[in-house]
């Protein structure tokens, strides 16, 4: 009985690992690209255009997890195309996955659960400091 590539050893700890084929090549290349200029992007967004201080904040959080993404990744990818030892071992695509889906599920818990508590706090401090004196200039 012979494991699925995936989820042998051999497939993700090898020191020489095979090269991609041609076509997960594009496809690996292009997703990194894409990821790596839709994160400069998403970073300098807030700089370019007026934004509230939490859209910033998500904006620059979004921005910050593809860049890395796409720098760690074409750094990957460059060592599986050279066919470096140990350097371009399949296994540490996992933990560089793994991080970026972590990063990522830390900032919808952001956006859908502290960003509206922030607004609804915000708000309810406005409605209150709506009726006390302000100073005279």
């Amino acid at each position: 009985m012979t494991l699925p590539p995936l989820l042998s050893l051999s497939f993700w700890f090898n020191p020489n690992p095979p090269p991609f084929l041609s076509i997960y090549n594009i496809v690996i290349v292009a997703f990194i690209i894409a990821a790596l200029v839709s994160g400069i992007v998403a970073y300098a967004l807030p700089r370019l255009k007026a934004m509230d201080k939490l859209d910033r904040q998500i904006a620059q959080r979004i921005g910050f997890i593809w860049v890395a993404f796409g720098i760690i990744g074409l750094m990957l990818y460059a060592f599986a195309y050279e066919r470096v030892a140990y350097l371009s071992m399949r296994a540490f695509w996992l933990p560089l996955l793994i991080w970026v889906i972590w990063k990522k599920w830390q900032i919808y818990q952001f956006v859908f659960k502290k960003v509206p508590e922030i607004r609804k706090a915000r708000q309810e401090k406005e409605k209150f400091e709506k009726w006390l004196p302000k100073k005279k200039n």
